[in-house]
């Protein structure tokens, strides 16, 4: 202190300088002393100078230095600090924001995902695909959705009033369940009794949720579950399951709940397809009946009439007139048997889920031609599913059947040629038909005027398809008849077009 602190008045070497009886405060001797290394002898300005050969104002600057810089550095200590602190207040509140942006991101990623799903399922209900290919993609679609380990779809049986499992989806496993598996979990139970949605709690007892993961040996953690309603009548239940006690957020309702609307709806246009294609066999089998009651009263009111020429030949004893009416008799019988014959093969063509439109073709074909007494050929260039609608495949074979008649009735043809082929343009697909025989042919502005024709080609513009023809007199026929395919690839059909045999 006496270095930085001036001496007397102020300085510790005035306090030793008065003849006083104390003790220095730092070395504990007492006033007056001649210790030689005494603390007042070192605050002695000579004895400073002599000591160190230097004058103590040097030493009282080069002290004021070394406090000054010492209190620069603690300064410079407690702003270090103070940014230290400012930086992890930064980056926490920096990483709060990542969190907050990585939520939003995560729940539009989300909200885009859900979205995207609902728009392919509702654009594969208008496209008229299979309802259980449907419903096993809403299934998959929700699980991984939702991120569960199991994901049910139950209905009710009609006949026996009970829930069972139709389609579920695990990890790598989605499946349409053919042999009847009966829910007995009362939580699901009470769902579709009470018509009201459930989400479990982590304290729910977990005997509450046994059974609930058909085909699982684990059971599972948490369970939501919403009941499907048509026409406010409960017809199933869908549900999705976690092994782990990770409940369900109400945000995961809402959008179960959003799917379990399109099942509702899909399952509705199932039932107006179903519908409607039994309309349409109905009606078609209804105007075959038709041209088969026209034809066979055609033919009975000719024959009413020759045979009473026949009578008229016979008393007046024309018997060169009567053997030429019996010719033409015996002909239009044989004609008329064809034509019955050929309905009636028509009528076996039905509806079914067992046969594809290939092989129905193809066996139309061969029947076609061993009663008409035509050599056919017929060439598939296809592969896989067709990707056509239902209806559209009964129409296309309707085309076949009325092409196969013309050339039966009008073309003295002795071989027909079928083939059917998958074309594409652009970012369009068909898939073409084409029948080419090798008759007598006709002008095409004759053509303009068939009626069978104009059937033809109103049964492909329905599905927004085209029909063309070209002919010529003695080359034969050619009918080319393109519809277009379904948009989404790998399509199937619920309805598919079968050759009855019995």
């Amino acid at each position: 202190m006496g270095l930085v602190v001036p001496a007397a008045p102020y300085g510790p070497a005035s306090y030793y300088n008065y003849d006083r009886v104390a003790h220095n405060a730092f070395s504990g001797e007492a006033a007056g002393s001649t210790l030689p290394y005494g603390l007042s002898s070192w605050l002695d300005y000579q004895r400073v100078l002599e000591v160190t050969g230097l004058p103590i104002q040097f030493w009282r600057m080069l002290s004021g230095l070394a406090v000054t810089f010492f209190v620069v550095r603690g300064l410079d200590v407690f702003e270090t600090i103070q940014k230290r602190e400012v930086r992890t207040l930064q980056k926490e509140r920096d990483h709060a924001q990542q969190a907050a942006l990585d939520a939003q991101i995560a729940a539009r990623q989300a909200a885009e995902s859900w979205t995207e799903a609902l728009v392919n399922i509702s654009s594969r209900i208008a496209e008229l695909e299979d309802v259980d290919r449907i419903l096993l993609y809403i299934v998959e679609s929700t699980r991984a959705l939702f991120n569960a380990d199991f994901m049910g779809l139950a209905l009710v049986d009609g006949d026996t009033s009970l829930l069972e499992l139709k389609y579920f989806a695990m990890a790598e496993r989605v499946e349409l369940v053919e042999i009847p598996t009966v829910i007995e979990n009362p939580i699901l139970l009470k769902v579709l009794a009470a018509k009201a949605a459930y989400n479990s709690k982590p304290s729910e007892p977990p005997l509450r949720l046994q059974g609930a993961c058909i085909y699982n040996a684990q059971e599972p953690g948490s369970l939501t579950a919403v009941p499907l309603q048509m026409d406010s009548l409960p017809f199933g239940v869908m549900w999705a399951a976690r092994f782990e006690h990770r409940t369900f957020s109400e945000t995961d309702m809402i959008w179960l709940e959003c799917l379990a609307d399109q099942v509702v709806i899909a399952v509705k246009h199932g039932l107006m397809t179903s519908q409607i294609q039994s309309l349409s066999v109905i009606e078609e089998r209804t105007r075959i009946g038709r041209e088969m009651h026209d034809g066979l009263a055609q033919v009975l009111g000719y024959m009413n009439l020759q045979v009473q020429t026949l009578e008229a030949y016979l008393q007046q004893g024309k018997l060169d007139k009567l053997h030429v009416k019996l010719d033409q008799m015996r002909n239009a019988v044989n004609q008329a048997h064809a034509d019955v014959r050929e309905k009636i093969l028509s009528l076996r063509t039905t509806l079914s889920n067992e046969k594809g439109l290939i092989p129905a073709v193809a066996e139309y074909l061969e029947e076609f031609g061993i009663q008409a007494q035509i050599v056919t050929h017929f060439h598939n260039g296809t592969e896989g599913d067709l990707k056509l609608a239902s209806l559209a495949e009964v129409q296309l074979v309707c085309i076949l059947q009325e092409a196969l008649t013309n050339v039966r009735k009008h073309s003295q043809a002795e071989n027909v040629s079928v083939a059917i082929s998958r074309q594409e343009q652009g970012e369009d697909e068909f898939i073409q038909l084409v029948v080419v025989d090798d008759g007598e042919g006709f002008e095409e502005v004759a053509e303009k005027r068939s009626f069978g024709l104009s059937i033809m080609r109103e049964r492909a513009q329905s599905f927004g398809g085209t029909l063309m023809v070209w002919s010529s007199t003695g080359e034969g026929t050619r009918v080319v008849c393109k519809i277009p395919c379904l948009r989404r690839e790998g399509l199937k059909t619920s309805t598919i077009v079968e050759i009855d045999r019995s």
